[in-house]
């Protein structure tokens, strides 16, 4: 009842966005891999809220996945992951990750969201940082 209760209230909180857009939703990140510390590269947790630039973009339509996070968020939350980025055009996904049930509830996926481990391109725009992923 409790999940009914929760996946109304994140629906009624979600503005329609038009048929066969992208949905896309506000998150905190923090990357890197190996739970609880978040060490090296990659995905480590995504919750939702956060920021008006941190954002989560599912297409499904096109199968993909973006990760949109400033550089000063990044430098705010985990300097030392700024190496990762700066002056980069991809960005490593060391192991598969697989996307937490309140990123999918909140960006409407009908399936879940699975990114295999390799690189991804990564695209640096006024301030912004976008991971461009592919969904399994």
């Amino acid at each position: 009842m409790k999940k009914i209760v929760l996946m109304a209230a994140m629906a009624a909180l979600t503005i329609p966005n038009g048929f066969g857009k992208p949905w896309q939703a506000n998150i905190s990140i923090d990357f890197g891999h190996g739970k609880p510390s978040c060490l090296k590269k990659g995905i480590c947790r995504v919750t939702i809220g956060g920021g008006p630039t941190e954002l989560a973009i599912l297409d499904e339509a096109s199968g993909s996945f973006l990760i949109q996070v400033s550089e000063a968020y990044i430098l705010k939350n985990q300097p030392d992951k700024i190496a990762d980025f700066k002056g980069k055009s991809t960005y490593t996904i060391p192991e598969t990750w697989v996307a937490p049930s309140e990123l999918l509830i909140a960006l409407h996926a009908s399936n879940g969201i699975v990114i295999n481990a390799g690189e991804y391109p990564l695209v640096y725009k006024n301030g912004i940082y976008i991971i461009e992923m592919k969904i399994k």
